[in-house]
């Protein structure tokens, strides 16, 4: 357990309650804060190195998917940055998650901006997985034009799984690897499909304070973002 984390649990109890995050790209928005475990999101602290892809990314944008959209925080953030007119596609796996979107999208007035779906995003259709060429070609959804994609794991079959949509309209993507295998087969898959791909290297921050996840395990968490070559 690092200092700052220690330093937490004596000042801060385990209450989450909702607070307005207070700086950051997702400013002003209502959250259910957990002091002791979210306090970067209130401060606009959390994953700084990808802030600037994200408001970089979210100039043009009109459509964006939330893959693992997990408790809506980058679903707030999206609708802040890219303005009016602009719609997030947000997708959970998890029942307990995606049954707290409701007061999540009332809270901040996003209902017609956020639309939720409990589904497992990936290169196959079930009853419980979805790809996004599917989402877009067989059920009619608008494609994006911006693509964030944390699902643990599954990134690489996910890619697959949107691989028309890569290809014929372009998304940029903001893409969260847990593996550095993992790191690898992304790159060379979008690289074939004509995509620049940078890796994001942790800033002073995040090598000073590093992130763990709500449970308690610090995982290998690399990032990657990617844009069509010009």
């Amino acid at each position: 357990m690092n200092l700052l984390r220690k330093l937490k649990r004596l000042v801060f109890s385990p209450e989450k309650k909702w607070r307005k995050i207070k700086f950051g790209i997702a400013k002003g928005c209502w959250f259910p804060i957990d002091r002791r475990s979210y306090l970067r999101i209130e401060f606009g602290l959390f994953e700084l190195p990808l802030v600037k892809y994200f408001r970089d990314f979210s100039k043009k944008a009109k459509v964006a998917y939330d893959v693992g959209a997990e408790m809506g925080y980058y679903s707030l953030a999206l609708t802040q940055l890219m303005g009016e007119g602009s719609r997030v596609y947000a997708f959970e796996s998890n029942k307990e998650r995606v049954a707290k979107f409701p007061e999540l999208l009332k809270r901040n007035s996003l209902e017609d901006k956020i639309k939720v779906f409990e589904a497992y995003v990936t290169n196959r259709n079930d009853a419980e997985n979805i790809s996004i060429d599917s989402f877009v070609y067989k059920e009619g959804n608008s494609p994006p034009d911006l693509i964030k994609m944390d699902i643990e794991g599954e990134e690489l079959n996910a890619l697959k799984g949107a691989e028309k949509i890569l290809k014929e309209h372009h998304p940029k993507l903001i893409l969260e690897v847990h593996s550095y295998e993992l790191v690898t087969q992304c790159q060379s898959f979008l690289r074939e499909l004509g995509y620049a791909v940078q890796e994001v290297k942790l800033g002073w921050f995040n090598r000073l304070f590093p992130e763990a996840r709500a449970d308690g395990r610090n995982e290998y968490n690399g990032w990657l973002v990617a844009q069509k070559n010009n």
